[in-house]
């Protein structure tokens, strides 16, 4: 039996954590593209290319590649926000859930989208968008909920991406669909890994049974009360 008095070790990672981490991820995509104007590389050679068997490679490469300035800080704030939120909430998955989300939304991509180059970090922003807020959706759990409602409030324009709109003729908005739809598959993929639904604090402890004492006022006669 376990003494109350003994503190319960905490495994989450803390937030500092997992904004370094989201800091790391979102300064990668910064460098590569610093590194590619710098030298000149252009490495939009090196992005998806749907249903060609060169382009294939563009799954694993094509989400370091960004096309201007404007597209980049588009996905660095996002990146750096959802990778945060991720990896602090879903520690235990997280490489696991990112390799997925990446490599899915990379390979729909590359069977069904227009035969241009498709580049850029916005399927796995898609794609982490989706699962947290998917995971709180199907999820009993209150953070996860929580998670759920900021999601949606920062990013629930998201959304207008995903449709073949005239607007959208300039973006891949079949990367943005495929990352949104490879968010909420990894939900059921991921499903028994996802955080416990929390019980009220009143919950967490059965009470402990008390008898009244013999004696006790409610129990005397009104007569005999003094």
């Amino acid at each position: 039996m376990q003494n109350k008095s003994t503190p319960v070790k905490d495994d989450s990672p803390g937030p500092w954590k997992g904004l370094l981490v989201g800091f790391l991820a979102s300064c990668s995509l910064l460098v590569v593209f610093v590194i590619d104007r710098w030298g000149q590389l252009q490495l939009w050679r090196f992005a998806l290319v749907p249903r060609d068997i060169s382009g294939l490679s563009g799954v694993i490469t094509a989400p370091f590649i960004h096309g201007s300035w404007g597209h980049l800080m588009s996905n660095f704030s996002a990146v750096f926000a959802l990778v945060s939120l991720s990896y602090f909430y879903f520690k235990s998955f997280f490489p696991s859930l990112i390799f997925f989300i990446w490599v899915a939304s990379g390979l729909w991509t590359w069977g069904f989208a227009r035969p241009h180059y498709h580049l850029g970090a916005s399927g796995i922003v898609y794609g982490l968008a989706a699962f947290c807020f998917a995971s709180g959706i199907v999820s009993r759990n209150f953070r996860l909920r929580a998670l759920a409602l900021l999601v949606a409030f920062l990013y629930g324009g998201l959304v207008w991406g995903i449709w073949p709109l005239p607007f959208n003729e300039s973006i891949s908005w079949e990367m943005h669909l495929s990352g949104l739809l490879s968010g909420v598959l990894a939900v059921f993929l991921f499903r028994d890994e996802l955080p416990r639904p929390e019980k009220p604090s009143w919950e967490e402890e059965p009470e402990e049974d008390l008898e009244d004492p013999p004696d006790a006022y409610w129990k005397v006669p009104y007569e005999e009360k003094p």
